[in-house]
């Protein structure tokens, strides 16, 4: 489910770079966690930080993509930082909740 909600937000962006898409990094790093929960596994102590680290890995690599081929150039909050410096922080917390609900589930 991350891989399928990074490679929209990777289309998405390399289709109009100019255009940031806040929300999709967030999504695909909670989405691990997520369907893992919805999938109804066990979730053991040993598979969840596997999981979580999924979860972190795929979303970022989407943004390094991203950034190789100079597509992350989109509005940001501060207009006085790049693109990723927003990107990485929302990921990292997608990628904790998601963790999160895997724990508590």
């Amino acid at each position: 489910m991350s891989l399928a909600v990074t490679g929209v937000w990777v289309a998405l962006t390399w289709r109009s770079p100019d255009l940031t898409y806040h929300g999709f990094p967030f999504l695909a790093a909670y989405a691990a966690g997520w369907w893992q929960v919805y999938r109804d596994r066990p979730h053991s102590r040993l598979v969840a930080p596997k999981v979580g680290a999924l979860g972190l890995a795929i979303p970022l690599t989407g943004m390094i993509v991203l950034l190789y081929f100079d597509k992350l150039n989109g509005p940001t909050f501060w207009d006085s930082t790049p693109s990723w410096v927003e990107v990485v922080p929302l990921i990292i917390l997608g990628a904790a909740l998601g963790y999160r609900k895997m724990l508590h589930s």
